[in-house]
């Protein structure tokens, strides 16, 4: 069982591995983002990835790109995946999200008669390229549908709060959790 109750409020602990499904997308914790989809071996998760310019002397730039992620556990991995995102279109609000309304870095869930993520880079999304191959992904961009793009952003994906963080060396992680709370 991979959710608590605890004083009304709903908690969640790591999905074992055996539940995840191919193409679905999670929240939880990740060493480059909390929002990932699962390919059947790793997480896939857009980030940030350096552009190495010739020399660590002089400011770096970084762009979006794609990286993989393990699974978690007390050994290896990367990636500890707490909810599955699935969102029926009765769930989605009519309206959607305003430009200015929408937060850097954060991921969105849109329309599109499938199940999109992006993530808001400022001026566009940043989201999987669809292709045929579950083993190959991509970033593409898309404008907000504000700015004559497809991406008509509904929600925002809610990225959890731990409770428990996990412990590790006897110490409290920075990044992992034992249990989290999504509001």
């Amino acid at each position: 069982m991979t959710e608590l109750k605890r004083a009304e409020v709903l908690l969640y602990k790591q999905l074992p591995i055996t539940k995840l499904l191919i193409g679905s997308w999670y929240v939880g914790r990740g060493r480059n983002g909390n929002v990932g989809r699962w390919n059947g071996n790793s997480f896939e998760v857009i980030t940030n990835y350096l552009v190495y310019n010739g020399s660590f002397r002089t400011k770096q730039k970084t762009k979006p790109g794609i990286k993989f992620e393990p699974y978690f556990t007390a050994e290896e991995g990367c990636f500890q995946p707490f909810k599955k995102i699935s969102l029926s279109q009765t769930e989605l609000p009519i309206n959607h999200v305003a430009i200015k309304q929408l937060e850097l870095g954060r991921f969105y869930v849109a329309d599109n008669h499938q199940l999109l993520i992006g993530r808001w880079e400022g001026d566009y999304f940043s989201m999987f390229k669809n292709t045929d191959v579950q083993s190959y992904a991509e970033i593409e961009f898309n404008n907000h549908c504000d700015l004559k793009g497809s991406f008509r952003p509904l929600l925002l994906i809610n990225e959890g709060e731990v409770i428990e963080p996990y412990i590790e060396n006897g110490r409290k992680h920075l990044v992992y959790a034992s249990v989290m709370n999504f509001k």
